[in-house]
């Protein structure tokens, strides 16, 4: 059995298999294991998720997974190994509003912007009010960064347990933090962005980063390449459709109980 992905869904998926003795082989591109909850973990607040990483990767161990890490695994790889079955946990790619300026060099995903270190920036404007892009608010806000955030709904937060937002919310407006609503990205400059509200003539917000964070779509390019070889494919995680990681764990956890 191969496993592509060794994120929450991978590593879960690769352990309980391996646990009920299927010899599984994980390729993870990266060079550690973890997937976003690496990332996600990154900013204070959420650091316990690095407690459920160590227990992934702890049962992958324990029960004897096969883990090559820094490896892409490709259609190549697949047809030279030729597993019974194929588990694609190959995540989620970045969605980039379709603006003027979305390649300006001030622009970075929130992943970027949250594995590149301490912010070399002190302007920033969050394209995107969900849960990640609060939470990337609050992280740039205590390194010392003025933020923005544009949200094209009429509320921010969406998606967030009630508390959770109440709590969260409270921790922003402390810091500062402005959260414009109903409100629509226009276009990207190499000095700030262009925004239009619904109450309000268009405006310009200077910023020396413009970090988006309006969700993820499938990466569903293995799949694409592999998919007429003959070989029994099961897609989980982000790249079947963006979900929690919770939903990912367990539904890569009733995946490997059929296998």
């Amino acid at each position: 059995m191969l496993v592509a992905g060794g994120g929450p869904a991978g590593l879960e998926v690769a352990w309980v298999a391996a646990q009920r003795k299927h010899e599984v082989h994980l390729f993870e591109k990266r060079s550690e294991l973890g997937g976003r909850l690496v990332t996600g973990s990154i900013p204070r607040h959420k650091f316990e998720l690095r407690s459920l990483i160590r227990f992934e990767k702890r049962q992958a161990e324990i029960h004897g997974v096969h883990c090559h890490l820094g490896h892409e695994v490709t259609a190549a790889d697949i047809q030279a190994l030729q597993p019974d079955v194929v588990v694609l946990a190959t995540g989620s790619l970045p969605a980039l509003p379709p603006v003027p300026g979305i390649d300006t060099d001030i622009v970075a995903t929130f992943e970027e912007v949250l594995t590149g270190g301490k912010a070399a920036f002190r302007h920033a404007v969050i394209v995107g009010g969900g849960p990640t892009g609060l939470e990337l608010a609050l992280h740039l806000a205590d390194q010392g960064c003025e933020v923005t955030v544009v949200e094209l709904l009429p509320a921010v937060g969406s998606g967030l347990e009630a508390i959770s937002r109440k709590v969260l919310m409270g921790l922003l407006e402390a810091r500062h933090v402005t959260i414009l609503t109903a409100t629509e990205l226009k276009a990207i400059t190499s000095t700030g962005v262009m925004i239009r509200s619904t109450e309000r003539e268009g405006r310009f917000i200077p910023a020396d980063k413009v970090v988006i964070a309006v969700g993820t779509r499938p990466d569903k390019r293995l799949y694409e390449q592999i998919q007429h070889l003959g070989i029994e494919i099961h897609q989980i995680g982000d790249c079947f459709e963006p979900r929690s990681a919770k939903v990912a764990i367990y539904e890569a956890a009733v995946l490997a109980r059929k296998l």
